[in-house]
């Protein structure tokens, strides 16, 4: 198998469905040393340094879920090292429970700041009335009932030449 060909399938492990994260680190482990054993024999150099491999796997993966714990640093930056956080972060979860771990709903649910669920009784009363100032409600002049005393209902306006009247001014008092 040439070079290409195990890069090739270095990019296709990469892409593929894996089981867990140790068995995504076994397939990668397996092809990178391949590869640079290949490389170290026809152009004594290696191929595809473990800090590469890292990056790659890095970025496949969701990174505010293993972006913390990975330090970049010489000591810290190491194959064996983001092995064992990564196992520990994602254990034995597939690539598609990984996947389902970064996502978060499609659609956000809106809540106003101000809601408070209604009962049962709260829907008898009809439709939710919105916060604010109360107003008064504007009664017509011109209207005979609107006008009309609270104690004898308008009966005394007529009488005595007295007419509309308020409250304060009804003979019935």
């Amino acid at each position: 198998m040439g070079m290409v060909e195990l890069i090739m399938e270095f990019e296709k492990t990469m892409t593929e469905d894996f089981k867990s994260v140790a068995e995504l680190f076994q397939k990668l482990r397996n092809v990178s040393n391949r590869l640079n054993r290949q490389g170290q024999e026809t152009l004594r150099v290696h191929l595809l340094p473990s800090q590469l491999m890292i990056g790659k796997l890095l970025a496949m993966l969701p990174g505010h879920l293993c972006g913390p714990s990975v330090t970049f640093s010489q000591e810290e930056f190491t194959l064996e090292k983001i092995e064992t956080k990564l196992k520990s972060i994602f254990s034995n979860k597939s690539k598609a429970e990984v996947q389902v771990m970064s996502k978060t709903t499609q659609r956000s649910i809106e809540i106003p700041v101000n809601y408070a669920a209604r009962g049962m009784d709260g829907a008898k009363k009809g439709p939710m009335k919105k916060s604010g100032k109360r107003k008064t409600m504007m009664l017509s002049t011109d209207v005979e009932q609107a006008n009309a005393c609270f104690y004898c209902k308008g009966v005394y306006n007529d009488k005595n030449g007295i007419g509309h009247h308020f409250n304060k001014d009804c003979p019935m008092r």
